[in-house]
């Protein structure tokens, strides 16, 4: 009994890894470009290159809408399988 009282201890990543789900690199890579385009854009605006900082927030979006399709095709693939 005292072994089920420690399974709700687990991390949530630890449950993800045993009931065998992976992680898609590309996401991560997707999240880093998301938060550098961020960065460059807002360190852009607060100088004053109103043109860099529009292009990289336009930038951004694309980041976040690859990313989150690379979320959902993860999780579509690994439900079909």
């Amino acid at each position: 009994m005292a072994s089920r009282g420690l399974n709700k201890l687990e991390a949530a990543g630890d449950t993800f890894r045993r009931e065998g789900r992976r992680r898609n690199p590309l996401v991560l890579l997707g999240a880093i470009a998301t938060a550098g385009a961020l960065v460059v854009g807002l360190s852009a605006f607060h100088v004053g290159d109103c043109r860099l900082s529009q292009k990289m927030m336009r930038n951004r979006v694309g980041f976040q809408a690859a990313t989150v399709a690379l979320m959902a095709g993860s999780a579509y693939l690994q439900g079909k399988t």
